[in-house]
């Protein structure tokens, strides 16, 4: 009996199999020095998880492999990882102690599409999610880690950037939208006038090449944003900027999925003639579903996926020709002990990690010094880094090592050319104290 493979799917074997760990280890290691752990969740989830009320995005409504299993219950093969993350948060009561809470995931999805090159029915992700109470650090630092994953192996991407308005602002932006297509739907395709009545919003990501005309002409989503909005997509562009995100705007981008709320992105590549190449992965902020799955309505989430077929594709075409330079480094926390040192603690826990990538996890709001330290406790770290209101009028940081109990303050405009050789001796002191074995690696 001979059986062949259904359509869509994909066997992984041999070289192809080899780069593809190589390619996940090495994304491991780079998750793991900006502080994410992993996570897995079930393949199957109850359908109701994925396809909630008011959903309009093509994923949810005709791309979904649903099946009633023999108790009767309508089951879902997973189309993406977020609801399912979110899901095993809420269920867990991650959210009661640990907080924020960085996860990185891989592993395969289901959606029932053409199959094309380099895309399948069953096809892999691989990101992160970071949730925590709003901070646009946390958005800033998941958009930087979305930017340099392609850079390590020799990829050159850039990221394409838009803000979607919270619920008032998008009802104007979409009555505008309807007002605005209701003159040109006899020239736009069936999809596009079923978005047209259930979220003229998706009618921006068609594909069909005379809608994508139309589109040109509408009206501009940066029009109808609220001056808080505004100012927070001024202050996003502002921060990527500093961090040397290539980055550029695109009124369009509205992402696949209806949760997405805020700043949203896309990484995308270009050829050498400059010609678009499209994307290879993307993501965005997403202020409501925590709440609308039962978690508190604190939290929000920020986080990306690439396809790793593509991306394990592109990898294997540059020859994998970057430097071997994630080796393991003792885990250092950043915590600011008052609110106008979390722009401390984003500036140099990013600089730190850009120059030596040590694995660190860092706080982007204040937090208390008990609370840290317990932090710091719980995850092992051999040092923290406090920066309070006397440390910020004595431009210092306070590096305590946590092996020895030892504190010193170091200078922080000297802090990035020192902090190599304050963690060497600090290691060396807690060896001879008995405290550390440095013939086994940190971790």
């Amino acid at each position: 009996m001979n059986i062949n493979p259904l359509k869509g799917v994909h066997d992984l074997i041999n070289d192809e199999a080899f780069d593809w760990d190589s390619v996940i280890d090495m994304m491991k290691k780079v998750f793991n020095a900006f502080g994410y752990s992993y996570i897995q969740v079930p393949t199957i989830e109850m359908a109701s998880l994925y396809a909630r009320e008011g959903d309009s995005s093509d994923v949810v409504r005709k791309e979904m492999y649903q099946f009633h299993d023999k108790g009767n219950r309508l089951i879902s093969l997973r189309p993406e990882f977020t609801a399912g993350i979110i899901r095993a948060i809420i269920s867990n009561k991650l959210y009661v102690n640990d907080k924020p809470l960085k996860y990185f995931y891989y592993g395969p999805c289901f959606r029932y599409e053409r199959p094309q090159a380099g895309r399948y029915r069953e096809f892999n992700q691989i990101g992160v999610e970071f949730i925590d109470e709003p901070s646009l650090y946390n958005d800033v630092e998941v958009i930087r880690l979305a930017y340099i994953l392609p850079l390590a192996f020799g990829i050159k991407a850039r990221i394409k950037l838009n803000y979607l308005p919270a619920k008032e602002s998008r009802e104007n932006y979409i009555q505008a939208l309807k007002e605005y297509f209701q003159e040109h739907l006899d020239k736009m395709c069936p999809d596009c006038h079923e978005r047209y009545e259930r979220n003229a919003l998706r009618i921006l990501d068609c594909k069909v090449l005379s809608c994508q005309e139309i589109v040109k002409g509408a009206p501009k989503i940066s029009d109808y944003l609220s001056k808080e909005e505004r100012e927070d997509f001024r202050f996003a562009q502002e921060l990527l900027k500093e961090l040397n995100v290539n980055f550029y705007l695109d009124d369009n981008l509205v992402r696949g999925l209806d949760y997405y709320s805020g700043l949203v992105f896309e990484i995308t590549l270009d050829s050498e003639e400059g010609e678009s190449l499209g994307s290879i992965g993307g993501g965005g902020h997403y202020d409501k579903l925590v709440s609308e799955l039962g978690g508190p309505s604190s939290l929000e989430g920020v986080g990306f996926s690439y396809g790793l077929e593509r991306f394990v594709s592109l990898a294997r075409l540059y020859s994998f020709s970057h430097p071997d330079y994630h080796r393991n480094r003792p885990l250092i926390v950043y915590a600011p002990l008052c609110l106008d040192a979390v722009r401390d603690v984003f500036d140099l826990s990013m600089k730190t990690r850009n120059k030596y990538l040590f694995r660190s996890a860092q706080f982007y709001r204040p937090i208390s010094l008990k609370s840290a330290l317990r932090f710091a406790n719980k995850v092992h770290a051999p040092f923290i880094v406090l920066i309070g209101e006397d440390e910020l009028n004595e431009n210092v940081v306070t590096f305590k090592n946590l092996l020895t109990g030892r504190q010193e303050q170091i200078n922080k405009d000297d802090y990035l050319n020192v902090i190599n050789n304050v963690i060497a001796d600090g290691l060396m002191e807690a060896e001879k104290e008995g405290k550390v074995n440095l013939r086994k690696e940190v971790r």
